[in-house]
């Protein structure tokens, strides 16, 4: 999707992780994949309240996006998903183990005072976030330094939106 946002990117590895994502946010949610060239690739879309189950790898990290807006979400109130494995101790069970399935939750980033106040101006100022254009941004008549935020905002949603 875009040259990975941390320069990160997956690596080889043996170890295999399985993970059940669950989208406790209120919004459609990108589930992203690095790549080991260090590029988001797509892996699923995820609903509100939906669960998708994953098998990975530990060395393969995940991010996760707003499918409207490409703002990152967060996983334990960090931006990458590093997967660890998880295994169930069974006294009875001939291999003393078995892996299991880790639940995961996805959810809404922390943001300050200010980033609340700029994403709600961009929703307000137009009923379908897609359609903003620096016209409308400028003739809000805000100081120039909010002015450049918003633009900037409006255009990576774009460009999140043309991937």
């Amino acid at each position: 999707m875009e040259e990975g946002r941390y320069r990160l990117r997956s690596g080889p590895s043996h170890i295999k992780c399985y993970v059940l994502f669950v989208n406790v946010t209120t919004r459609n949610v990108d589930i992203l994949w690095i790549d080991p060239g260090g590029i988001e690739k797509l892996f699923a879309s995820i609903n509100p309240g939906k669960k998708v189950k994953v098998d990975t790898f530990q060395t393969h990290p995940w991010v996760f996006r707003d499918k409207d807006t490409g703002e990152y979400m967060q996983v334990d109130h960090k931006d990458v998903f590093w997967p660890t494995p998880c295994v169930k101790l069974l006294p009875n069970f001939p291999q003393g183990a078995l892996n299991c399935r880790r639940a995961v939750n996805i959810h809404s980033p922390v943001r300050s005072l200010r980033e609340i106040c700029l994403w709600n101006i961009l929703k307000n100022i137009s009923s379908d976030i897609l359609t903003l254009n620096n016209d409308s941004i400028c003739a809000l008549g805000l100081p120039v330094t909010l002015t450049n935020e918003l633009l900037a905002k409006a255009r990576s949603i774009s460009l999140y939106k043309k991937l």
